[in-house]
């Protein structure tokens, strides 16, 4: 048997990275290959994945859902098991503990079900943060951000302190995949990176974003370099803007030989970006140019958004 294990902090209570894991039809969203998770009754649970190119299904059912501190579960033919224990650290970070359990994983296959697990965890963390907020985080870049920039002020100063909480989702993944690349390397002697580059394995991505302003617009731009404008939806809501897509990969062509090393990620996407305070979402404006889409919103006065004193009488 194959035991793989996981841990990932989240900066958020921990009632709230319990109840989103229980959100089973946000599970496409971060679980690289899902198509739909239907819940059966209050037991079990119908999958429905796309593995290898072909799509799979199958069941699973809860052994034990403890409030708030772990959620175990087992495939209905047995092939595996696992659970998820949740341990506060802090009022707003949270531990999730991963514990995997397959009847058999070849030897060439662990490390690539190893980093499947590492990334929809990296991405479920950046989608509950998202939808939750991140105090401990925005507090700790937020004094970075007020420090590189005492000296500036008016509205180019408060749209940088309106993001100071956001970052970049794909810098824990990165990180991870190179911890376990040092860690590959040492025992097997093959980067994990290096092993999916030459075989041009597809995985779930998230397309770059920038924020910046430009007069007295806020503009933002993400890359999303061959995909077509039809395949991507765009869900703008009073305090977030969400963008959706898929990025499709070439279909294959087994009677042309050939070699092929890629690096590209193919598969759905999802971004979830926050608005700064005091924009109007009713402002709006989209466009998909050479490959990024640009969203714009009209600039609040700061002087607005930060309000007014008022006498004490």
């Amino acid at each position: 048997m194959a035991t793989l294990e996981q841990t990932i902090d989240v900066n958020v209570p921990v009632h709230a990275a319990y109840n989103q894991w229980l959100r089973f039809e946000d599970y496409p969203r971060f679980m690289e290959g899902v198509r739909e998770v239907q819940e059966r009754d209050a037991s079990h649970l119908h999958w429905r994945a796309e593995r290898h190119e072909q799509e799979v299904e199958w069941d699973t059912e809860f052994i034990e859902r403890i409030p708030d501190q772990l959620i175990s579960w087992r495939e209905i033919d047995g092939r595996h098991r696992g659970s998820l224990a949740f341990e506060p650290l802090r009022p707003n970070v949270t531990r999730l503990r991963m514990h995997m359990e397959f009847d058999a994983i070849p030897i060439d296959k662990e490390g690539a079900m190893t980093q499947r697990i590492a990334q929809d965890l990296a991405r479920f963390r950046q989608m509950v943060e998202a939808q939750n907020g991140s105090d401990t985080a925005q507090e700790a870049q937020g004094d970075s951000a007020h420090a590189r920039s005492e000296s500036r002020s008016g509205a180019q100063a408060w749209l940088r302190s309106q993001f100071a909480g956001w970052e970049d989702p794909m810098a824990l993944v990165k990180k991870m995949t190179e911890e376990m690349d040092g860690l590959f390397s040492r025992y097997i002697g093959r980067p994990i990176a290096a092993r999916f580059g030459e075989g041009g394995v597809a995985g779930k991505w998230m397309p770059a974003v920038e924020i910046t302003q430009r007069d007295d617009r806020l503009l933002i731009c993400i890359d999303l370099p061959g995909i077509p404008r039809q395949d991507v939806q765009l869900l703008i809501q009073r305090d977030k803007v969400t963008v959706e897509g898929e990025r499709r990969e070439p279909p294959a062509r087994p009677e042309v030989p050939g070699f092929r090393r890629s690096e590209r990620s193919y598969g759905p996407f999802h971004r979830s970006i926050p608005l700064p305070e005091g924009v109007n979402a009713d402002t709006a404006e989209a466009a998909m140019r050479d490959g990024v889409l640009e969203i714009s919103f009209a600039m609040p006065d700061p002087s607005a958004v930060g309000g007014r004193r008022v006498d004490i009488g």
